[in-house]
């Protein structure tokens, strides 16, 4: 049932030649603006075709040609990509994008989301010892809720889907036997947090489980509350380590393309920053020609 929901959900991108992408927002720019043309179904969805799919565009480019996507050299004559935090390079949402065509790249994005929300609200439900009925109603409830649906295309909801699992992993925490492992599985949740594109609602997430801890220690949970909130901010930690390197390095790019896109992964490669170059042109000539 769980897996069902997304595909029926998304059911045209799946089994038509249609994409849930909003391609009819290009109507809105020039040159085709100066054609006569109908509103775009979803007006509030323009950021996704003029920020998410321009920026998971260059993240490809980048990756495609050997380089770190650091900045964005095809906008504003080189303007940061993975400091924007939203383009999210390294996030393992973005990779698993990587696979398919960039239209078709975003229904399986939305429909991982979905059964991440999906899956991850029935397991934490199922372990506070709801019933089944009551656990299908709440995951269903909560990954078709419209803090997940109406933000499928941004990167909100790759953090928001993955809440239920970090209460999941710190329900966990509370079976001596499987601790270890629950443990691991809430710092790769918080590490996967810190790299899905959206701090904000990381934020927002952490602070809710914070919450719930509480809240379960103040209501009769005694002897545990402590313990698990201490481990849960030991992992929150050890996240936050994890995404370390690549904040840094977020922090650094301006600098990197200022000196020419030092820092390429592969030697010989064309810096994926600095001045905006011209499909095919060599940008050293282009300069040579001006001085």
């Amino acid at each position: 049932v769980l897996v069902a929901i997304p595909v029926v959900f998304l059911a045209p991108g799946f089994f038509a030649r249609r994409t849930l992408f909003p391609v009819d927002q290009a109507l809105n720019l020039p040159p085709w603006s100066a054609l006569a043309h109908e509103t775009p179904h979803n007006p509030n969805l323009n950021d996704v075709a003029t920020q998410m799919a321009p920026w998971a565009k260059a993240v490809r480019m980048a990756y495609k040609e050997g380089s770190l996507p650091w900045l964005d050299r095809w906008n504003g004559c080189g303007t940061p990509l993975a400091a924007n935090g939203q383009s999210a390079p390294f996030s393992p949402f973005t990779i698993l994008m990587l696979a398919l065509p960039l239209a078709r790249a975003f229904t399986l994005l939305a429909a991982i989301k979905l059964l991440l929300a999906l899956s991850g609200s029935w397991l934490w439900l199922q372990e506070i010892k709801l019933s089944r009925a009551a656990s299908l109603f709440g995951a269903v409830s909560f990954s078709l809720s419209l803090a997940m649906t109406a933000w499928l295309l941004f990167p909100h909801t790759a953090v928001i889907a993955l809440w239920p699992w970090a209460f999941f992993a710190a329900e966990l925490l509370r079976d001596e036997s499987q601790r270890r492992r629950a443990f691991a599985l809430l710092v790769s949740i918080l590490t996967a947090w810190g790299l899905a594109g959206h701090p904000e609602n990381a934020a927002l997430g952490a602070g809710f489980l914070t919450i719930w801890i509480a809240a379960r220690r103040l209501f009769g949970d005694r002897s545990e509350g402590w313990r698990i909130l201490a481990s849960t901010g030991l992992a929150g930690a050890a996240g936050e380590e994890n995404a370390h390197d690549s904040r840094l390095r977020f922090q650094v790019c301006p600098v990197i393309g200022a000196r020419g896109g030092e820092g390429n992964t592969r030697p010989g490669a064309r810096p994926h920053g600095g001045a905006m170059d011209r499909p095919g042109e060599d940008p050293g000539r282009r300069g040579s020609e001006r001085g």
